[in-house]
């Protein structure tokens, strides 16, 4: 699978689960840039 449909993939998988007017935020390796292949993603998200 390719970098950008696994990004899709992630942005739909957010809309439908998180809660509307939340912020979600994306850490790590990957948020640096600097991440292998084989790592995952870290995420949070906050609400007020």
């Amino acid at each position: 699978m390719q970098k950008e449909e696994i990004l899709r993939l992630i942005k739909e998988t957010i809309a439908k689960t998180i809660p509307s007017g939340a912020k979600v935020i994306l850490f790590g390796s990957q948020a640096r840039g600097d991440a292998r292949e084989d790592l995952d993603g870290e995420y949070s998200y906050f609400t007020e």
